[in-house]
């Protein structure tokens, strides 16, 4: 299950959804890390943000994977576990499940994003302040220099593997001439954490400590689990903040796409069947700094039970109406990389606060042209995603529609996305989300 936009799309409370409806036991967090804000309302009232685990937790017996390809932070785990567990009445831990090779944030990749964020000014890139691009930069870099789930055991071993990442991180703010003297309040914490001696030996046995809680398994019985299980593979983000195809640099240092789960399927030898699901509101949303051409003010207030309407480091939620240029640029990413077999839409008890929802098809280009696709780059360059997101930003939406019923929603999305509506959601439970029985089909769907 992939977002479509720049995350917040619904794939939390989707997550819940499908794993209900589809006896599924085991939910897989494909990509991202610590950041994730995956909000799920039950149908009694209970509710939880999902950082960690999976979203299908509130349904007893569904396990959580942490895949070798997210990033994971020991010390959040514990305290969602803690808040988790009191929501459920369960020890959560026990349905709690590692991939050895999953990378660890440490908070020395924390302290740096959050400084190095802050020195950025107004030219913010929108980051959640949770470490994921420094430890996504060491990653591709330097990853011999980084804490995998296994290595939690060895505190020794930990702890000279995060020396070198403290030392790593000092000195490239240094670089940056930092004035270490003003840093404001906020930041002060992250100050000493990088500039601490004994910091590493004391967080490696913290570590230590935290993970003798956890289950670590091997590759082995990571495929094997996959292979003995009905899983929803819960992507984090959304296709236009992709390390790669996203609006550089106001992205993620993580894939957003189907390819992980395709990648761990195939590592799995899983044969069954798959479906991957596009997942999107009925309007625009963004969290933090970054291209965003059809926002609008008079959206602000269009879902006020909005759960992630404000973040520390990324600002205020921003909302706007519908658009169908990216829309269909996140789709053609996804097909290049395998298939799109349906879509959910979510938010659609939106028209129960407006009576009509309009949507922009087209951009006004900074010469007057008329925008109405983008065309992906599938080779890695961020030199052409930055040119594509300069582009944007000089954009102008036109309304080209609007819609009145939810029926001329999944029309317009079937027709342009060219992929069939499957789900569709009226509210943040999941008695108010509906599968269309014989999914609808355009003729050129």
């Amino acid at each position: 299950m992939v977002g479509l936009g720049f995350g917040d799309e619904g794939k939390g409370t989707m997550t819940d959804y499908l794993c209900r409806k589809n006896d599924a036991m085991l939910v897989v967090r494909a990509n991202g890390g610590s950041q994730a804000g995956h909000n799920v309302v039950t149908d009694d009232g209970r509710h939880h943000t999902f950082t960690q685990f999976g979203s299908g937790s509130f349904i007893p017996g569904v396990k959580t994977l942490l895949s070798r390809y997210m990033m994971w932070d020991p010390i959040i785990l514990a305290e969602e576990a803690s808040e988790l567990s009191a929501a459920t009445g369960e020890y959560m831990i026990d349905r709690h499940f590692i991939d050895r090779r999953a990378p660890v944030i440490t908070q020395f990749h924390v302290a740096a994003n959050r400084i190095k964020e802050w020195m950025r000014g107004k030219g913010r890139h929108g980051s959640c302040g949770r470490g994921i691009g420094e430890l996504g930069s060491d990653l591709m870099y330097v990853p011999e220099e980084v804490v995998r789930a296994e290595n939690l055991f060895d505190p020794r071993g930990t702890k000279k593997i995060l020396e070198a990442i403290q030392k790593r991180k000092f000195l490239e703010l240094q670089k940056l001439n930092i004035d270490w003297n003003d840093l404001p309040e906020l930041l002060q914490d992250s100050r000493k954490i990088l500039t601490d001696a004994a910091h590493p030996i004391v967080l490696a046995y913290e570590y230590e400590k935290m993970v003798r809680a956890y289950t670590i398994l091997s590759a082995h019985e990571v495929n094997a689990m996959i292979r003995e299980n009905t899983a929803v593979f819960e992507c984090a983000q959304g296709v236009l903040l992709d390390e790669w195809h996203g609006f550089h640099p106001y992205t993620t240092w993580t894939t957003t796409l189907q390819t992980n789960p395709l990648e761990i399927l195939k590592e799995a030898g899983f044969e069954g069947k798959t479906e991957t699901i596009g997942v999107t509101r009925c309007y625009s949303t963004r969290h933090g700094a970054g291209p965003f051409v059809t926002e609008d003010e008079n959206f602000r207030d269009i879902y006020p039970g909005e759960n992630n309407y404000f973040g520390e480091w990324q600002g205020s939620f921003r909302t706007g109406y519908f658009d169908g240029v990216a829309f269909r640029y996140a789709l053609e990413c996804l097909r290049h990389y395998g298939r799109i077999d349906s879509l959910a839409i979510t938010h659609l008890d939106a028209f129960e606060r407006k009576e009509a929802l309009p949507f922009a098809d087209l951009y006004t280009g900074e010469n007057g042209e008329a925008i109405r696709n983008l065309k992906p780059a599938y080779d890695r360059d961020l030199s052409y995603q930055q040119a594509l997101t300069e582009m944007i930003m000089k954009a102008k939406p036109m309304i080209t529609g609007t819609w009145h019923t939810t029926e001329e929603v999944i029309k317009y999305m079937q027709k342009t996305g060219r992929v069939p509506v499957k789900y569709v959601s009226y509210g943040p439970a999941s008695g108010q989300k509906q599968t269309l029985i014989a999914a609808r089909k355009e003729e050129n769907c």
